[in-house]
């Protein structure tokens, strides 16, 4: 099956396929939210408390699909148990990059995963320039670097006024995702 197949599958379903994910409103639902934005279809949320739960009935066939982080789904994949459909960030998983992309069936499913430290904004400036000197030196160590690769990332670094930026951009749409999709906040 391919991205193509669902799209179809979902969109000749009258009340749409039904997906799961762990945690509601966590990153794989709205992925799944972002996917039924961008294609125009419906899918119906299955939700299970933890990822392992939902693996085990999509691999028996119980739930047709689900969003999940690769770091959970890849022994499953590599074993053959499950089938990657597409992979939901905006770059090619760093170490699976033959998988297709959603975003490049669909232009405007902008998805990526970030992680920031933050201090407070009373943090005074030489701290935290010390502290960004030194973040930066961690994240350059190649071993680092391949572990979170290993789960699927890509290793970025930002200065704070980059990832102030990019926060303020992904609460935006996340916002306007969530009021669109009535989600509330459980």
């Amino acid at each position: 099956r391919t991205l193509a197949d669902v799209i179809a599958q979902a969109k000749a379903t009258p009340d749409g396929l039904t997906y799961t994910s762990p945690n509601f409103g966590g990153v794989p639902y709205l992925a799944g939210q972002l996917l039924v934005r961008s294609a125009d279809i419906k899918l119906q949320h299955v939700t299970y408390s933890v990822s392992p739960a939902a693996l085990v009935d999509v691999m028996a066939g119980r739930v047709p699909l689900m969003f999940d982080l690769w770091s959970s789904a890849k022994q499953y994949v590599q074993s053959g148990q499950l089938k990657v459909i597409a992979v939901i960030s905006n770059e090619p998983l760093p170490d699976a990059p033959q998988y297709p992309l959603i975003k490049d069936t669909f232009p405007v499913f902008d998805f990526m995963l970030n992680n920031a430290l933050v201090v407070s904004s009373q943090t005074p400036k030489p701290i935290l320039q010390k502290l960004t000197t030194e973040v930066h030196a961690v994240m350059a160590r190649p071993d680092l670097q391949q572990g979170i690769r290993a789960l699927g990332v890509e290793p970025t670094v930002s200065s704070g006024e980059q990832y102030d930026e990019l926060a303020r951009n992904e609460l935006k749409k996340w916002t306007d995702l969530a009021r669109a999709n009535k989600i509330a906040i459980q």
